[in-house]
Parts: C-alpha cells; structure tokens; sequence
C-alpha cells in the first residue's frame, strides 16, 4: 500500500489546482503516520494544502491513502477524546436547541435522528434526553465500547458505507466530522438514500471563510492533517446541490471547553498559550464557551432523486 494518494476535486472532478502550501513531512514513519487519525488529534497540518482551480475547494492533495486514514480511526483507542464529554454534552444540548428552531417536526418520539461519527456519545445522549429517537455509528471500535458500556445508547461500528439501515431518518448529522470524509460523494449519496423527504441534513466544519482563519492564516488550529478539506459557504452550496440537498441556514457553532484544553490546543501555534497553561492555578480549569472558525450548516432533503 503506498503511503499517499492523489485525488480529483470532490466537487467538481477537476485535476487542476494551485498549491497553497506544500507538504511538511521531514523523516516520519507510517506507524507514527497512523496515529494522527483519532478523534482527539492535534496533529498540525504536514500534507500538501491545495486550491481547486475550478470551483476553489480547498482541500488535501495529495494525502495519506484512505486505507491508512479508515484502517487507523477504526483500530486506534481514544481514552483522550472522553475526558471532556460533559463539556460536549452541554454543547451538544445548547446548539441542538437551536438546531430544532428551525426544523420543522409534530412528534420527538416518532423523529429519527442519526448522527454519523458518535465519538463519545455525547450528541447522542443530548438526543435522547430530549425524547427523540436516537442512533449513531462510529467506527472506532474502542469509542463504540465506552459509548455502550457508559450510557447504554444505541451506536454501531463503522461507517455510513457499512451499515445497512431498513429504515429512513428525519435528521442526519455530521458533528466535526464531515471534514474527516475521505469519499463525500458516496457519503452523500447514502445519506440521499436513508434521508426522508424534506429530511433535515446538519454538519458542523471549520469555516475556512471565517475572520478567524483569515486573522490567524496557517496557526489557525484548524489546519490539522485529519482535516481533509476547508470549506466554505460556496464549496459546501455546490457539494451538496449535486445530489439535491437545497441550503437553509448557517449558524456559529459556539463550543463548551476546558480553559487548559483550550490553551493546549492553542499553545501547538504560540508558545505563550502553554505559559498561561503553567501558572493557572489547577482550579482555573473550568469551561468557556467560544468560537474560532466552526459554522454550522443546515441543508433540506429536496425530493428529486439523484442518479447512481
């Protein structure tokens, strides 16, 4: 298996591209390589950062080949990842209140929701305690484990490509998981077919056209090599136009945290981020809410089918 592959824009097919910045790799192993891909990565941006020339995707290419990136998210255990999931919970209760204020629906026990890429579960409980019908699949085999032994919720391993559903959904989700994707064009060809009819379609993304990243250019943290493509308003319009999904509202994600996680993650850019971290006192490490660049999109399930 070779260690990296070239693709064609997803949006648009084309080959042509501009390269924004070129890859970072010095001497690294692909053992060391398969570990970047977790949920609670921080690895910061190696690959090779491209524009599309056509319709200006930015995204990977070339990038780590799918088989390493899929094989290491299902196999690599994630104990990191589930040390904040009461801080995802409350963020995962306050954006999906807002979330229902413009989705249409008479009957929370009869309204089924699927949230692809469960991590920790947290969406998923939030869900359910609102007294909807909730489900998720996630495929990393340890993350699968805890979500079932901690909560007892409804999650399956693996991928949308996978699992098998015999029945539709009125929500699919996508929480800090569709820049993640390696095929987006089978993903949202599955997700046309398991979504009902005006079904709702949410993923939340880094925004690559945010005053965040055009202030920050490349120590904006989300240049991370498990981010596969930067999105914008326009890339995401197209992507999702191919298969009829129609464009309803955009949203700031806002995003409950520790304050130490938060410099942590900040200090990967500026050092003075991890001095602050040093002489916080250990009380200091309670939640802010923020926002750096995460938008939340909302698209409808329009009813004309998409051929295979």
């Amino acid at each position: 298996m070779t260690l990296f592959e070239k693709i064609k824009c997803p949006v648009c097919n084309s080959k042509k591209f501009i390269i924004l910045r070129k890859n970072q790799y010095k001497i690294i192993s692909q053992k060391k390589i398969k570990k970047f891909y977790l949920s609670s990565s921080n690895q910061i941006l190696l690959d090779q950062l491209v524009k599309c020339n056509n319709c200006k995707l930015i995204y990977l290419n070339p990038r780590i080949n799918s088989k390493i990136i899929a094989s290491s998210y299902k196999k690599n255990s994630d104990k990191e990842f589930v040390k904040y999931n009461k801080f995802r919970l409350k963020t995962f209760s306050v954006n999906l209140m807002r979330v229902l204020k413009i989705i249409n629906f008479e009957n929370k026990s009869n309204f089924r929701i699927l949230d692809v890429g469960s991590g920790g579960g947290t969406f998923l409980l939030a869900a359910r305690k609102l007294g909807f019908k909730v489900e998720g699949i996630e495929p990393n085999k340890w993350l699968v484990r805890f979500t079932k032994k901690k909560n007892k919720l409804k999650i399956k391993q693996g991928t949308l490509e996978t699992i098998r559903f015999n029945y539709k959904f009125d929500l699919i989700c996508f929480w800090d998981v569709f820049e993640h994707i390696t095929d987006l064009n089978t993903t949202l060809r599955i997700c046309k077919k398991i979504l009902n009819k005006n079904g709702t379609l949410l993923i939340n993304v880094p925004d690559y056209g945010s005053i965040f990243r055009k202030i920050l250019g490349f120590k904006w943290p989300f240049f991370l090599n498990v981010h596969l493509y930067y999105f914008k308003k326009e890339t995401l319009i197209k992507l999702f136009k191919k298969y009829n999904f129609s464009f309803q509202r955009k949203m700031i994600h806002i995003q409950l945290l520790p304050i130490k996680y938060i410099l942590s993650r900040a200090a990967n850019y500026f050092q003075i981020f991890n001095f602050i971290k040093k002489i916080l006192p250990s009380q200091f490490d309670f939640g802010i809410w923020y926002n750096i660049g995460q938008s939340i999109y909302v698209f409808k399930n329009d009813s004309i089918k998409v051929k295979n």
